[in-house]
């Protein structure tokens, strides 16, 4: 099972964790943890290209937590949140089409 935790503060996304692994198939053939993979790296790799921030990131076998970092300029905090945004619509819809395998549960910190 991936387990996803999205990360909000006043209700904007600031950060996802992402741990496990679906199960789906056979490492190397899974593509539910393909699929939820190239969305956690590329909200990751959008804000460091695309916003020029860099993001506070842990990364091991099987996890991977994306923060923002906390002082950010308001044009650099929108950019971050429409990435954010649509990292989630991709993660949500990994979710509904493999209810079995990807959960996701959000977290007001």
């Amino acid at each position: 099972m991936v387990w996803v935790m999205i990360f909000r503060s006043n209700h904007e996304v600031i950060g996802y964790e992402i741990k496990g692994h679906s199960g789906f198939a056979e490492a190397g053939q899974d593509i539910v943890c393909a699929a939820v993979s190239v969305l956690a790296q590329t909200g990751a790799n959008a804000l460091e290209k695309l916003v020029g921030v860099e993001p506070e990131i842990q990364l091991e076998d099987g996890y991977l937590q994306v923060m923002l970092p906390k002082n950010l300029q308001e044009s650099e905090r929108e950019q971050a949140k429409t990435i954010f945004e649509t990292i989630l619509v991709g993660l949500e819809d990994v979710v509904e089409a493999y209810p079995r395998y990807v959960k996701l549960k959000y977290r007001e910190v």
